[in-house]
């Protein structure tokens, strides 16, 4: 492969802007509907706007990935695909027989199925830089939107704490993450980057989530290690930029009660540790513990058949924990969390596979998601969804082609 195959246009010089209008709708939909239907945290919302503008945000999405080729389905991909099919039959017929609690935000990752499908089989050249593209700019829109906000002391989450029109300090905090990685490794200017890697990481430290600060903290080393034998530049921009990180989280303490919800998170992770005393729970990091308490409480005087394959060891449908595999272990069975395991194994170890030019990018995303995995139910929110589905997508169209054998030339 020439090196000329991996050159890629600068940013901001050529954005790569989707052409296709529809793209453009359905992506400003699907990340900016709670800035108009929202409820402090509650993104749970009974509201015929908010389903609409997410019907609405994936037929533009789906429609702005046309026209398709007819290329086989991956086949990691189709049993993918069959995993979900599982679930969701068994969501339905537990609905039947129990009738119990059934929260609809397990459809909120199912829907974005369908748009993987699109996005391996779309004739546009491609499609994840046109989608990151945009998306990287609604996420600038969005800190300027939410610092405004915040300064006329309209809050969207508990101390205002930036959400973004995600509706999730995490959900907003690891879509800035996967935007520093996609600057960092696809997009680098010399410009314009330490700018913008600034800005992302600061807009992430506002979210006051401890999982995106321990995210944060982890990128560089990530994308270093990926990164390291092309761009030593790189690697010393992503120190600073961490660097950069720890001079606000100490700027944070030195200003006792500028970020009060980050805080308490901290304290209380301490204080649950033994390190400090005399610390006030905090539903964030007391209320997963209990949810964990629970859910082994159930499994354990469940029988056999609903610990591993069934699911549900109590009336409820579907149950949300701030866990995706908990969530699955829970609800459809230990054999689907083991599965779903499985699945993130094995998309990583494609995403290392992937061409050089989207491997880092690949491989740290995907990573991102498996390390919020065990602390967030993350494909429950609107439109985390759309953001995995796309990275495996991405994956697997974008695999490093094997050694072609030497050819025999007959004498």
């Amino acid at each position: 492969m020439s090196n000329s195959s991996l050159t890629v246009s600068r940013w901001p010089a050529r954005t790569g802007m989707p052409s296709s209008t529809a793209l453009k709708l359905g992506l400003f939909a699907c990340f900016s509907l709670y800035f108009v239907v929202f409820n402090q945290g509650d993104t749970n919302i009974d509201h015929w706007w908010l389903y609409g503008g997410k019907l609405f945000a994936l037929a533009m999405l789906a429609f702005g990935l046309l026209p398709l080729t007819a290329a086989p389905l991956p086949r990691l991909f189709k049993a993918y695909l069959a995993f979900n099919a599982y679930c969701c039959i068994n969501y339905f017929v537990a609905w039947f027989f129990i009738r119990g609690v059934a929260d609809p935000l397990y459809f909120n990752q199912l829907v974005f199925l369908p748009i993987g499908v699109l996005l391996l089989r779309s004739k546009i050249e491609e499609p994840l830089v046109k989608l990151m593209d945009f998306m990287f700019v609604l996420l600038l829109l969005q800190i300027v939107l939410s610092a405004a906000l915040a300064l006329s002391g309209h809050d969207l989450w508990n101390d205002g704490a930036f959400v973004g029109g995600m509706g999730n300090a995490n959900d907003f905090g690891i879509a800035l993450m996967l935007g520093l990685v996609y600057v960092w490794t696809i997009r680098p200017t010399d410009r314009w980057t330490t700018a913008l890697s600034c800005l992302l990481v600061l807009a992430g430290f506002l979210t006051e989530s401890l999982l995106i600060l321990l995210i944060a903290f982890s990128i560089p080393a990530l994308t270093g290690f990926l990164e390291l034998g092309s761009s030593k530049r790189l690697v010393l921009r992503e120190i600073q930029v961490s660097a950069l990180l720890g001079a606000f989280l100490g700027a944070g303490y030195a200003i006792r009660g500028s970020l009060p919800h980050l805080g308490r998170k901290i304290a209380a992770v301490l204080g649950y540790a033994g390190i400090l005393s005399d610390v006030t729970p905090t539903g964030s990091i007391y209320g997963r513990v209990d949810q964990f308490d629970y859910a082994w409480n159930a499994e354990r005087h469940a029988s056999l058949l609903k610990l591993w394959l069934v699911g549900h060891p109590t009336a409820n449908v579907y149950r949300p924990f701030d866990s995706q595999f908990l969530c699955y272990a829970f609800n459809f069975g230990a054999l689907m969390a083991l599965a779903f395991c499985l699945f993130s194994v094995l998309f990583l170890i494609k995403a290392y596979r992937a061409e050089k030019r989207w491997r880092a990018f690949l491989v740290t995303g995907l990573a991102i998601f498996n390390i919020a995995f065990f602390s967030n139910h993350l494909l429950d929110y609107f439109p985390m969804g759309l953001l995995y589905i796309t990275l495996i997508a991405a994956t697997l169209r974008h695999q490093e082609p094997p050694d072609r054998p030497p050819t025999r030339i007959s004498a």
